[in-house]
């Protein structure tokens, strides 16, 4: 057997602990410095008397001028508090809840969660909801900048359920819900420059109404997530928002944006799946403000209808979406723009009254389109309508430039009534079943 290893004595260890003999504590910063002077090392601390508050060095800086306040890395999860919100008494034991945490209106354990989360900050609330659907847990009234530490999260989504939320206030704040339905979410009417944002996985709401001034729906990493109509509505000279980012397999209602300035939707397809589906958009803007409206990565099943007479800038991007129904846009005043890429309409494209400085479209399948505006640039773009005994496009407005494009179908390919224009063909153009209109020249 080996014998022990024995130390020469004495012997000075500098260990990295937080807690060594020169740890102190120290009447003032100076004499800790003057302490420690040729022993400092990455992460020594000390402490200094009459505070709680410890200080340390870092490898980077072991000077005297290196010591500084010790701001401790944590790696420690939140610490998590657990309410349930129940049908009954047995379903609060089916969930494995107690007495001293379980509620049985939505209201009440709301209130609970915000007691917990206001009195202890760093705390995270879950509310777990068992079996409700068809019970009386009521509506909440939300008015609390805590929202975002409290979470719903539900069974499954036919049998979890809570009633309506209705809220005022709480800026910025963020709503979680799993497994849930909702019935309806959104703000008291007249409400000012209150943002929120949505993040739900399999869970339905039924339908949200934002009703005020200069204020901003998100939907967040949503999915498997259910919408029913979503209403965004400004006052006076204030316009409302909604921004969809970063979602799948979300499926919405029908989306109206009055005094909206701005609806846009961010979600890539994935493989030929659409990850948000839609099923309109209308917007309608009188305001003095500019707007938007940017799809990418959507299906929209119904119609979208943007009209806007401010004069200020508009913007219409529409990129890997597809419209099943037909797609109005009336802009006027200010400096309006219309940009389509690798987009399908297969309803009527129809440009009424609209002036646009600049459109583009590239990529595009296009049914029937009326009224196109003038300047517009078509590069790799197929329109195809041979159902109908009218042109393809029915009026084009002059300086129209087709890139290796073909128009088929209809009873011509363009016509403009009335007056005559001229239209730039490259790279060839295939009308397979109709002819130019009279009023139509190539160049």
């Amino acid at each position: 057997m080996a014998n022990p290893l024995e130390l020469p004595e004495p012997i000075d260890i500098k260990t990295a602990q937080p807690v060594d003999k020169k740890y102190g504590p120290y009447a003032s910063l100076s004499d800790a410095r003057t302490a420690t002077a040729g022993y400092r090392y990455d992460g020594m601390t000390v402490k200094i008397v009459g505070t709680s508050q410890e200080y340390w060095w870092e490898a980077s800086d072991l000077s005297d001028l290196g010591l500084k306040v010790k701001v401790p890395i944590s790696t420690s999860l939140p610490i998590v508090r657990e309410l349930y919100l129940a049908a009954d008494a047995a379903d609060v034991a089916r969930m494995g809840g107690a007495a001293s945490n379980s509620y049985f209106t939505t209201q009440s354990v709301w209130d609970a969660a915000v007691a917990i989360a206001t009195a202890n900050p760093t705390y995270l609330i879950v509310i777990h909801v068992g079996s409700t659907l068809g019970s009386a847990v009521g509506d909440i009234t939300v008015n609390t900048n805590v929202a975002s530490k409290i979470k719903w999260v539900g069974t499954n989504s036919a049998s979890s359920a809570i009633g309506n939320i209705t809220w005022s206030s709480g800026n910025g704040q963020t709503y979680y819900f799993k497994n849930l339905t909702v019935g309806t979410f959104g703000t008291i009417g007249g409400t000012t420059g209150v943002n929120a944002t949505i993040t739900a996985e399999d869970a339905v709401i039924g339908n949200i109404t934002y009703v005020g001034s200069a204020q901003s729906l998100s939907l967040l990493n949503c999915s498997n997530f259910i919408v029913g109509d979503i209403s965004i509505s400004g006052q006076g000279n204030n316009p409302g928002a909604l921004y969809i980012r970063s979602c799948k397999t979300l499926y919405l209602g029908n989306i109206t944006g009055l005094l909206t300035s701005s609806i846009q939707c961010l979600a890539s397809p994935t493989d030929g799946v659409y990850p948000v589906s839609i099923k309109s958009i209308t917007m309608g803007i009188t305001a003095p403000r500019g707007s938007t409206l940017a799809l990418n990565g959507a299906f929209v099943s119904g119609n979208i209808n943007f009209t806007s007479t401010a004069a200020f800038p508009k913007t219409v991007t529409l990129t890997n979406t597809t419209i099943t129904g037909s797609t109005t846009i009336n802009l006027t005043g200010g400096t309006n723009t219309f940009n389509t890429i690798n987009s399908t309409f297969i309803g009527v494209m129809t440009f009424t009254g609209a002036v646009l400085s600049t459109i583009v479209w590239r990529g595009c399948t296009t049914g029937k389109v009326t009224d196109m505006p003038p300047n517009t640039l078509f590069q790799n773009c197929s329109f195809y309508d041979p159902a109908t005994a009218t042109p393809v496009i029915n009026g084009i407005g002059s300086g129209c430039e087709f890139y290796n494009c073909s128009i088929v179908g209809g009873s011509l390919a363009i016509e403009n009534t009335p007056g005559a224009v001229s239209v730039k063909f490259t790279g060839g153009m295939s009308s397979a079943r109709s002819a130019m209109g009279v009023n139509v020249t190539l160049t």
